[in-house]
């Protein structure tokens, strides 16, 4: 805010007087001018606390990340003769990218409300076109939009494995030893390599920190290479924070609002998701590791669109 003061050469009813006597000779902007002429201007600033004030825009969301996930198996015993020992030590990866098949617009809004009688204010974003009373609230938090996805992925499989793998875990005992016969059947041709297939994640923002989770595709791209992918198979994003044992998130916080309303229109959301798990499986008995990461990142392009998350598992 600014105040101007005159506080030399100027009379305002002198001014006044005159404009009245002279108004048939001369034009008002002349007399406009003269009076200014004769002014000495004090100017002073301060700041005033604005309360009645909006901030609201769309911005198209756009994932792109990238995924690993890997699981290994180290496990041995003795036979029955003429067996004797044996050892399997076998590991299977995939990696790959996930993106956006459309930008998805969504509305981000500063809003103030009253909580117990208290002002709380926060930055809720919600599918454009709707409202935030219209978000889905569920266990992993609100659900800010459900996006189309592509995948990209290459899966192989090692034989010894590759790291990181289990520790060795001997069997206890003394198995059987079967007969060497297949039957007369060739073994199965191992189909490993790249792959793309569809699916459905989905942005949710829990505490401040923005997620990404996905349906499990519903496509079978291999069916003779290595073992499943831990968490989710094929390859994606684990479909909750609950299925991601010993989920460790890093990044995804929601940026403040100076970063989502400012002159380039666009912001950036990145994050991880790393799930693991080490130890013996009730199912086989033997020793495995599974291991998933995920990086998230939420890119919010113009302010009538921005640019969303990125998914690693």
């Amino acid at each position: 805010m600014r105040a101007d003061a005159n506080v030399e050469g100027s009379d305002l009813m002198k001014d006044l007087v005159a404009l009245g006597w002279e108004a048939l000779g001369r034009s008002i902007p002349s007399i406009l001018a003269n009076v200014a002429a004769r002014m000495k201007l004090v100017s002073f600033t301060w700041d005033v606390p604005v309360r009645d004030w909006t901030l609201v825009a769309d911005f198209d969301v756009v994932l792109s990340g990238t995924m690993w996930g890997h699981s290994g198996i180290n496990t041995g015993g003795v036979s029955e003769s003429p067996c004797g020992t044996w050892m399997m030590h076998m590991s299977t990866t995939g990696e790959g990218t996930i993106e956006s098949q459309t930008p998805t617009r969504v509305t981000a809004h500063y809003l103030t409300e009253q909580v117990e009688g208290q002002a709380v204010s926060g930055l809720v974003f919600y599918p454009a076109g709707s409202s935030p009373d219209d978000v889905a609230i569920v266990e992993d938090g609100a659900e800010l939009v459900h996006l189309g996805v592509d995948y990209s992925v290459t899966k192989s499989e090692s034989a010894p494995g590759v790291d990181p793998m289990p520790a060795h875990y001997e069997e206890p005992g003394v198995g059987g030893c079967g007969d060497g016969d297949g039957g007369g059947s060739a073994p199965p041709q191992p189909d490993c390599g790249p792959r793309q297939y569809a699916g459905i994640a989905t942005l949710l923002v829990a505490d401040g920190t923005l997620r990404v989770l996905a349906d499990q595709p519903s496509s079978r791209p291999w069916s003779e290479c290595g073992w499943a992918m831990p968490f989710a198979d094929p390859l994606s994003p684990p479909s909750s924070m609950s299925s991601c044992a010993s989920a460790e998130p890093g990044g995804g916080r929601v940026p403040s609002v100076d970063s989502v309303f400012n002159e380039r229109g666009t912001f950036e959301i990145t994050g991880t998701l790393a799930c693991s798990r080490d130890g013996q499986e009730a199912c086989s008995a033997s020793p495995s590791t599974g291991r998933s990461r995920s990086v998230e990142s939420s890119t919010a392009p113009r302010r009538a669109a921005p640019e969303p998350p990125r998914d690693h598992p």
